[in-house]
């Protein structure tokens, strides 16, 4: 009997661009504990030759089918992957489309075309629920009007047991300005503050435990002498008679929705500029009831006045923390 789609398995290193051979597939049997994430890849193509594209429905079969998640592998445009062509230690130097997003179904379908292979993200993820065995996965692409009925067959094994808590202090740098601009919504509106929530437990369901906190708009990855949206937490004000008040209750809101989510550790944002400390971040404050900048890319970051302002805030900063009792 002719195939009329070709699966190859692959653990989750793997990068499977769209065209060129991808290689044997180096999947067998994947083994995690009962609380342990496991994911692996099914890469697939149509054995003949199609005028562009078949809608394929697809089918999983498992008695774990409820704690598997399937996702599509996307590509993302690179138009210099490497400086030379004679790069060591490169997939390929050459622009082009590189797997990378993950990508949500939102519908049990997929295309299936003969001259770019297309892959499925398979993430197992038992939470504890499941007991031990090995257990057989079945992924069907079925497409009646023109034949297509194929499936990949492979198994997961579940060992008994569950991986201890994680000791790691592991961190990122979360952009709550990307996050507000990725969605449409103005920073720290409460859309915004859902929306850091959700990011937040999923970051601590795949291993964070300390969360990067903008007490002022981080100065990361970002042009010389431009800024990014507005993200301060405190509260800042220049008093008539001289010195600064500030108001944490943004910030203690940050904190106790991050401990809520299961973060352990908070992460200050960097009080100076990256590639050398030599400026003060954006510092909005209100002076005489009006917004404005006092600090940025035109404070040295050694200045009497950045120094002065330092200290004060940092004094203010440390009783909050202990008052919050995370010290």
């Amino acid at each position: 009997m002719i195939r009329s789609v070709e699966f190859r398995l692959f653990r989750s290193l793997k990068k499977v661009f769209l065209i060129g051979d991808p290689g044997p597939g180096d999947y067998e049997t994947g083994s995690f504990f009962q609380n342990e994430i496991f994911s692996c890849q099914v890469a697939y193509r149509s054995c003949q030759p199609i005028a562009g594209k078949y809608n394929c429905r697809l089918e999983l079969d498992s008695p774990i089918a409820q704690w598997i998640e399937i996702r599509k592998v996307g590509h993302v445009p690179s138009q210099l992957p490497a400086y030379t062509k004679d790069a060591e230690d490169y997939l390929t130097t050459e622009p082009g489309l590189f797997p990378d997003v993950l990508e949500p179904l939102e519908r049990p379908e997929v295309y299936l075309s003969s001259n770019v292979w297309q892959t499925l993200w398979l993430l197992v993820d038992p939470q504890g629920k499941v007991a031990p065995g090995t257990y057989p996965v079945r992924l069907t692409l079925r497409d009646p009007e023109h034949g297509v009925e194929e499936t990949a067959s492979f198994s997961v094994q579940i060992l008994p047991g569950m991986l201890p808590e994680q000791r790691l202090i592991h961190t990122e740098w979360f952009h709550a300005d990307c996050v507000a601009e990725a969605h449409g919504v103005p920073v720290f509106c409460e859309k915004h503050w859902e929306i850091l929530e959700r990011y937040i437990r999923l970051g601590v369901k795949y291993g964070l435990t300390m969360l990067y906190t903008p007490v002022f708009t981080p100065p990361l990855d970002t042009e010389v002498g431009r800024y990014r949206q507005t993200v301060q937490l405190v509260d800042v004000e220049c008093l008539p008679q001289g010195g600064y008040a500030f108001g944490f209750s943004r910030f203690d809101r940050w904190v106790r929705m991050a401990l809520d989510c299961g973060i352990r550790y908070i992460e200050i944002s960097h009080l100076f500029t990256q590639w050398g400390a030599e400026h003060a971040p954006k510092v909005m404050a209100k002076e005489r009831g009006e917004g404005k900048r006092i600090f940025g890319w035109d404070t040295d970051g050694a200045s009497p006045e950045y120094r002065t302002f330092l200290r004060a805030f940092l004094k203010a900063l440390d009783r909050e923390i202990h008052r919050l009792g995370i010290r």
